[in-house]
């Protein structure tokens, strides 16, 4: 027999899940600070040929230069800049771009050690080179490169200190490891990216694991966006995890559910969401809009038009402008549940196919509560 207090758990949970379709939220949230660090590459040298590197990554296979990342990026930057703005949260962004090889000698140039070297400023530790902050990315045209953003725009030079109230997003647009024909692979969902070395850079791997363990060194719920292939492997289990696609959890019944709530403990409370473009075995493409020349990750596409960012109606030069309407969102307010659950819903249209090949697929974890990201 249960006891009293367990009953009466119970009861409050049950009634939770009344009201929220037996998904359980943080609540009503602060009004924290939302930090945006984005990491994208075009993997193309000066001369515009892709990195050399190893024979795990060939010139001329999946892992040549993309054309839409660095789009994806400052497109993004300026959509969740305006969600801040709307929801009154104040709004710092931390590009971490390779265009080229401009600026390669930047704390902001897109190498695994800059990388490593953010994430540990993040977590409030004392780094000798500091990320260049960005307070308005609404106003920089799409090409420019690092160093005009340098020295025209609004930058934060204060220390960024994180704390319990705050959102960071980690926005990643590039390739993710994987092997179709191998999917055993312990590199599989493995980030690429550039590795300094004496005669410049190469490609290499950064796991995941590497990246959650510098998560949980920062303060503050995180959410990490990657469109890259392979990138359902990105996705941590554990057992707080309940995906709408995970047939273990959609298949229990109401009781099972709710004794399972009831018996995880406290701390087994994720602060990490993941949402993927991909599953584990498959890959993520990049488009090129019908109605302008710019090229985007499909995923980041859809995503984008769920956050009520209009990408198509602009010529090249400009990052676009809100519509004013966020389709993804929810009585006021925009979850991470709500950003999967819209391009999830337009997985299967027409626009998610061209020639047999599927162009995405995503994925999401988000452990037993959904993380709302702004109420407006």
């Amino acid at each position: 027999m249960f006891k009293k207090k367990n009953i009466f758990l119970l009861l409050i949970i049950s009634i939770t899940c009344i009201f929220s379709s037996c998904e359980l939220y943080y609540g009503e949230q602060p009004k924290g600070k939302v930090v945006l660090l984005s990491v994208a590459s075009n993997y193309i040298d000066e001369d515009y040929k892709t990195f050399s590197n190893n024979e795990e990554f060939p010139d001329n296979g999946i892992y040549s230069e993309l054309f839409g990342t660095l789009h994806d990026i400052k497109i993004s930057a300026a959509a969740f800049q305006t969600l801040s703005n709307k929801a009154n949260k104040d709004f710092y962004w931390i590009p971490m771009l390779q265009d080229q090889e401009k600026e390669s000698d930047s704390s902001n140039f897109a190498t695994i050690d800059n990388l490593n070297n953010t994430l540990s400023y993040l977590a409030g530790n004392s780094v000798i080179n500091k990320p260049t902050i960005i307070r308005n990315p609404n106003s920089f045209e799409l090409f420019e490169g690092l160093y005009e953003y340098k020295e025209y725009g609004d930058l934060y030079t204060d220390d960024l200190e994180l704390n319990s109230n705050d959102i960071l997003i980690i926005y990643y647009s590039g390739h993710g490891f994987g092997t179709i024909n191998d999917l055993d692979d312990d590199r599989n969902g493995d980030l690429i990216m550039l590795d300094k070395i004496d005669s410049g850079y190469e490609l290499n791997i950064i796991k995941p694991d590497t990246l959650y363990n510098a998560f949980e060194k920062i303060s503050g719920k995180k959410l990490l966006i990657s469109d890259s292939c392979f990138s359902g492997n990105l996705i941590p289990s554990s057992i707080s995890t309940i995906s709408v696609e995970d047939s273990r959890v959609t298949n229990k019944s109401f009781y099972d559910k709710l004794s399972n709530l009831v018996s995880l403990k406290a701390d087994s409370i994720n602060d990490l969401f993941v949402i993927s473009a991909s599953r584990p075995n498959e890959l993520s493409y990049e488009i090129q809009s019908s109605m302008s020349p710019k090229i985007t990750g499909a995923f980041t596409s859809v995503l984008l038009k769920g956050l009520g960012w209009d990408i198509e109606e602009n010529d090249e030069f400009s990052v676009g402008e809100f519509t004013g309407v966020i389709p993804s969102s929810t009585d006021n307010e925009l979850s991470v549940d709500d950003i999967y659950s819209y391009t999830k819903d337009l997985y299967d249209v027409s626009q998610n196919e061209y020639r047999g090949i599927t162009l995405y697929n995503p994925m999401v974890n988000g452990g037993r509560l959904d993380l709302v990201l702004f109420q407006f």
